[in-house]
């Protein structure tokens, strides 16, 4: 049996029937490269054996009676791999507007509780005989950097296989009762008054950091200074999905080009193409659009943990300005003052509200604020995500991953997720939208490349190319 930690809980007891919060995943295969081939019957097959080294993909969430105390999991005595694997063919002819149909239909449906939260479907029917593989897995049991750290046990470094070693099998441990968990958490409570003391101390020390901020016109970001656009309404559960990639040399020409980081080009690139798509509706604010930046807090230490260990700092978009250079550097010069930010308030300590309040009390948040966000000026604009992957190609099943776009969740009134992976040669971006708030989500996608060009025609021919990742 595993506690829920805060921030588990937060997605755990903040879901709510438009807030989904499960992380998506969409890879494009070629099997011509798999020894002997590959059939939709035989992916499934090896990727249940792989899962098998990953025992957090057998436990479901147990909640302690009226919501009293944190949520638990506890290993599924009823697991059965199988039943999470899925299978769907595609409406002719299996182009990208297909696949992102499909993909953005089953984004839209919540993962069944009374199971393991996660489910894998695999996609045929795509043209060019090539096969996709979807994974929908809670937030409560992954992360970006654990996400890349399970493509590494999914994946292999060349078209065949390795050979895995699977553990042996443990006797199920025995899920508590009702009584043992309200017993465990008045135990716990115990200590309560000392969790919100200390909480509110931190608020205290933090709120004196925002403070600071604001009287000294930081260049960061700032929560809650985000003005209204079009996809900052009341979420729905319908989503749509589109995604595009482009060469990472050219995002690391622009990088060195510039002085900037990864992370700057793009947020540039994501502020470029949203800039074109507000413009093109007439719905572009004169305030620059604020985006939620997820901070990973992983380190060598906690990596193997299996929680959710991410913070979040706020960085301007710069999308009032028209020239693209000045934008990429307003953009930089927002991140380095946020990441200052962040550090200051992560120093001041990293205790969440859920760590204070119960369960029953975040689940009533949730479902009060999701009613509100028509009316509540939104906190951000949209999540924008930088994942690094591996500069070289990976193979699963020994069919070669040609695509691999991640596609985070929707909160808080904001219905665009942007999230960018590297993987190979290719910076593989993933938009997830609801469908009522975004028209059309491939006119964002396609303005990705539209963004980059811009800046690379401003680049300096002579700048110099490195290699070097930030």
């Amino acid at each position: 049996m595993k506690q829920a930690s805060g921030m588990d809980v937060m997605f755990l007891c903040g879901e709510t029937p438009s807030w989904h919060m499960h992380v998506c995943s969409l890879l494009v295969l070629d099997p011509s490269t798999a020894p002997g081939g590959l059939d939709a019957e035989h992916l499934p097959k090896l990727m249940a054996e792989r899962l098998a080294l990953a025992p957090q993909f057998g436990w479901k969430v147990r909640e302690v009676p009226l919501g009293l105390g944190r949520p638990v999991f506890i290993e599924d005595p009823d697991f059965n791999m199988v039943d999470h694997f899925h299978h769907a063919r595609l409406r002719a002819p299996g182009g990208r507007a297909e696949l992102g149909e499909v993909v953005g239909d089953l984004a839209g449906r919540k993962l069944d509780r009374g199971r393991p939260l996660w489910e894998v479907w695999t996609l045929e029917g795509l043209a060019g005989g090539l096969i996709a593989v979807m994974t929908k897995v809670h937030h409560a049991l992954i992360d970006g950097v654990s996400a890349v750290d399970l493509a590494g046990v999914l994946m292999d470094v060349s078209p065949r296989p390795r050979q895995v070693e699977l553990p042996p099998l443990a006797p199920i441990e025995r899920a508590p009762s009702s009584m043992a968990l309200l017993g465990r958490e008045a135990a716990l409570g115990l200590a309560a008054p000392v969790r919100m003391a200390r909480y509110g101390e931190q608020l205290a020390r933090k709120g004196v950091v925002l403070g600071r901020g604001l009287l000294g016109h930081t260049s960061a970001g700032l929560p809650c200074q985000a003005p209204s656009t079009s996809f900052n309404r009341r979420l729905s559960p319908h989503r749509s999905v589109s995604f595009i990639d482009v060469p990472v040399a050219d995002a690391t020409r622009v990088k060195n080009a510039f002085g900037v980081k990864m992370n700057d080009v793009v947020l540039a690139l994501v502020a470029g193409t949203l800039r074109r798509y507000l413009q093109a509706g007439g719905a572009l604010p004169d305030r620059a659009l604020i985006a939620q930046v997820p901070v990973s807090l992983r380190t060598d230490a906690n990596r193997a943990e299996v929680k959710t260990l991410v913070g979040t700092m706020f960085a301007s978009l710069a999308t009032d300005l028209d020239d693209p250079v000045e934008r990429l550097l307003a953009i930089h010069r927002s991140t380095e003052a946020a990441k200052e930010m962040y550090h200051r308030f992560a120093s001041k300590g990293q205790m969440s509200v859920a760590d204070v309040l119960s369960p029953a009390v975040v689940r009533a948040f949730a479902w009060a604020y999701s009613r509100l966000e028509a009316w509540v000026p939104p906190i951000f604009n949209l999540i924008v995500s930088d994942i690094p992957g591996p500069t070289f190609d990976l193979y699963m099943a020994g069919a070669r991953v040609v695509g691999a776009y991640p596609l985070g969740p929707l909160i808080y009134g904001s219905g665009l997720n942007a999230t960018a992976f590297s993987l190979g040669t290719r910076l593989n971006f993933g938009f997830l939208a609801c469908t009522e708030q975004v028209r059309d989500p491939w006119l964002i996608a396609d303005g990705v490349p539209l963004a980059l060009e811009e800046l690379i025609e401003a680049a300096s021919p002579s700048a110099e190319i490195c290699d070097d990742e930030a």
